[in-house]
């Protein structure tokens, strides 16, 4: 048996569900989690106070997890301030092992709590937001620093924030994460760049290196349809890559098969039938994500 639920919760790989705990004396408690924290309980014979202790320690008789979709406005505040503590003591979101779609999903978490405003959902944002910082220590720090953030898109994923339209951040950095959710989450066809700008925005990380560069059309006779030319000089970093992710801002257009070329060529270069069907143009400023 786990040292305790949250050990067990970890060491399950267990996200969302229902978690039933039976203790020494047979009283049973029904847990709730969302992205392996615990987010709400309850149990017909032990108190608030009782049920966290049982949760800690490791007199537990018997566990049986069961997935199902758990909506994270279940959560509630007091019972976050006293399960976030022992899901950090379990590693749930040790940098070695959790994914940066958990870690996104936790600050989702964080962010419906403070809907209603009151000071206890408040209190328990700023907890968790605190402990979140000692393994990441670029978490939300604060409302200037996450303006600077959107500011460098630009420079860091060649992405600008046009749908912002001069909107300002909230004054407060337990109501930046909504405002970042509601404004950015609808923009573009790609999780995978939408989730990298996330995490770079909530963590200050770019996770993944996003190149920038230009079109060329390709005026080799070898060129070959639904593949691309790049300098493995330049690109040296990815010169063992065999595909890569064509964007245009938020949005992914597609992945070309890469052709490794000795020479120095900073542009990425195509066939003139590649590029129509990609919808671009020479000159076009685009972005890349070289797949493993």
């Amino acid at each position: 048996m786990p040292a305790n639920v949250y050990s067990a919760i970890e060491e399950k790989g267990f996200d969302d569900g229902t978690v039933y705990i039976m203790t020494q004396n047979a009283s049973v408690i029904e847990a709730h989690t969302y992205s392996g924290i615990i987010i709400f309980f309850k149990s017909l014979r032990l108190s608030f106070d009782q049920i966290c202790e049982v949760l800690s320690r490791g007199d537990i008789k018997e566990i049986t997890f069961q997935k199902t979709e758990v909506r994270p406005e279940i959560a509630r505040a007091e019972v976050l301030v006293k399960t976030f503590p022992g899901a950090m003591a379990a590693s749930a979101i040790n940098p070695a092992r959790a994914t940066r779609a958990k870690l996104i999903r936790i600050v989702r978490l964080m962010s419906g709590l403070i809907k209603a405003n009151k000071d206890e959902e408040t209190k328990a944002f700023e907890s968790i937001r605190r402990q979140i910082a000692i393994l990441y220590p670029g978490f939300l720090p604060d409302v200037s620093t996450i303006q600077k953030r959107i500011d460098g898109l630009g420079e860091e994923f060649g992405i600008t924030t046009p749908f912002l339209d001069g909107k300002p951040l909230p004054d407060e950095i337990y109501s930046v994460p909504e405002f970042i959710f509601r404004n950015f989450e609808p923009i573009g066809n790609s999780s995978v760049m939408k989730e990298l700008v996330l995490y770079y925005l909530f963590f200050g990380e770019a996770a993944r290196k996003v190149v920038r560069t230009t079109v060329e059309q390709e005026t080799s006779l070898g060129a070959k349809e639904g593949h691309a030319k790049l300098s493995q000089m330049i690109y040296a970093e990815w010169k063992n890559s065999s595909l890569v992710s064509i964007f245009k801002g938020f949005d992914k257009i597609g992945n070309i098969i890469i052709d490794w070329d000795k020479h120095e060529n900073k542009t990425i270069a195509m066939t003139k039938a590649d590029i129509d069907h990609l919808g671009l143009r020479k000159g076009d400023k685009i972005n890349l994500i070289f797949e493993d």
